[in-house]
């Protein structure tokens, strides 16, 4: 029912007025910092009630865990937005038309998003905010995990749209109450309550036009599965960086370091090293990444050279997590065949989201450019750049993988689509064909 309200409302969201969309944003960012100690009270019970139920270690907090650092350096990057251009005020006229009509091309609203995450509450804000502010109304679902974090946020978020005079039917919130939280189960995979939930809405295509999914692999393996609409992907984040035989030592270890240290966490943060087994440095550079704090796997010339590696598996080099160490954890591999092995590498267990290359040749560079096939693709820079504040889009929802409607950061654009309006050159008469 409430999505239906909301896929209602959206028909008349064109009335809204450009200052109620824009100021928006500035009304979340101010409320979200009037209710953070609610806020981050919401999830500290998410996190003990996760530890509890994972038998966790006190000291090793799960991924979604907030601190008051991490709210107040999300909160400029979504008031950010409210300076940015309204995404639906281009309008670009076409040249080349028949001779009797004007054609311009008009961005509108995607319509309802239905946005799926596990275990990353900030996808909510950024979903909202950005939804709104492109005109959009947005459902999302957080799973289970974070649930009280979600409830929270979505009090926040409602304050935050009465004070605009916007409707709460902007948002719909996915709230699978209807198991008790000691019965769900955890983890990056929905619980079967969150499954049940997720599910329902993923078939209702009359009502949802798309559906964005960010988190693991098999987050969508299960959304592709239900869907009837189109889906954006922005899952799997196994990154990689390439050391050539021709880098600086010294941007190398500041390129790696900066890409894995930055934030373990980050679905950019590399996975994978590529090293060329001609870099004269490959043995000072694992070290210095181990005295840092990588965990380091690798395939037997690695564990050769540096024997406090341990022997990486099939399930390492794909990223498969194994608690929250493996966030620590780096595959290294010494590449012997140049560029065909290492786009042949990237082929087989790349996401195809954020590569890179570290090289002083400029040809060598260039090819790996055009031959990696990846949403973003870095030379001599971090993989930690993939992202919409970095390239000038303001807050970015994820990094989607997809190849159809948008790739790279999803940014407010990436929420909207094309219109064409169509005007007779002579009003007055009209114009047929």
């Amino acid at each position: 029912t409430e999505v239906v309200a909301t896929r209602v409302f959206h028909q008349a969201a064109q009335l809204i007025l450009t200052s109620s969309r824009f100021s928006s944003c500035r009304a979340l960012v101010s409320q979200v910092a009037a209710d953070k100690d609610a806020i981050l009270r919401a999830n500290r019970r998410d996190c003990e009630h996760f530890i509890k139920v994972r038998d966790t270690p006190t000291r090793t907090l799960p991924t979604f865990a907030l601190t008051p650092q991490w709210l107040d350096n999300l909160l400029p990057s979504i008031e950010g937005l409210a300076e940015l251009p309204d995404p639906l005020s281009a309008s670009t006229p076409l040249a080349k038309t028949h001779e009797e009509i004007s054609v311009s091309e008009v961005r509108v609203p995607l319509g309802m998003i239905g946005a799926v995450s596990r275990l990353r509450p900030r996808i909510m804000l950024d979903a909202i905010a950005m939804s709104v502010k492109s005109g959009n109304v947005v459902l999302v679902d957080c799973g289970s995990s974070v649930r009280e974090t979600s409830r929270a946020f979505i009090e926040s978020v409602q304050r935050a749209l009465t004070a605009v005079d916007l409707p709460h039917s902007v948002v719909v919130f996915v709230d699978d109450a209807t198991t008790p939280l000691s019965q769900s189960a955890v983890g990056s995979s929905p619980s079967s309550s969150s499954q049940l939930a997720t599910s329902q809405w993923l078939k209702m295509h009359e009502y949802i036009d798309v559906g964005i999914v960010c988190g693991a692999n098999r987050l969508f393996e299960f959304t592709s599965q239900h869907a009837t609409m189109p889906l954006i992907r922005a899952t799997g984040h196994v990154c990689s960086l390439y050391v050539d035989k021709d880098a600086d030592f010294a941007m190398a270890l500041r390129v790696v370091e900066n890409s894995k240290f930055q934030r373990l966490n980050a679905t950019n943060s590399i996975n994978n090293l590529l090293i060329h087994q001609e870099f004269p440095q490959r043995e000072e550079l694992l070290e210095r990444l181990a005295q840092k704090g990588a965990i380091l796997l690798g395939d037997a010339a690695v564990t050769a050279m540096f024997p406090a590696a341990g022997l990486a598996t099939e399930e390492d080099w794909i990223g498969v997590q194994n608690g929250f160490s493996g966030f620590q954890r780096l595959c290294v591999r010494f590449v012997t065949k140049g560029m065909d092995e290492v786009v042949g590498f990237l082929s087989t267990y790349g996401s195809g989201q954020s590569d890179g290359i570290i090289s002083s040749n400029k040809s060598t560079v260039e090819t790996f450019l055009r031959r990696v096939d990846s949403a973003c693709v870095f030379a001599n820079a971090s993989t930690r750049f993939s992202s919409g504040a970095c390239f000038g889009f303001g807050a970015d929802l994820a990094v989607a993988t997809s190849r159809m409607h948008c790739r790279g950061p999803i940014s407010m654009k990436s929420l909207t689509t094309s219109k064409y309006v169509v005007r007779a050159v002579d009003m007055e008469n009209g114009a047929a064909r």
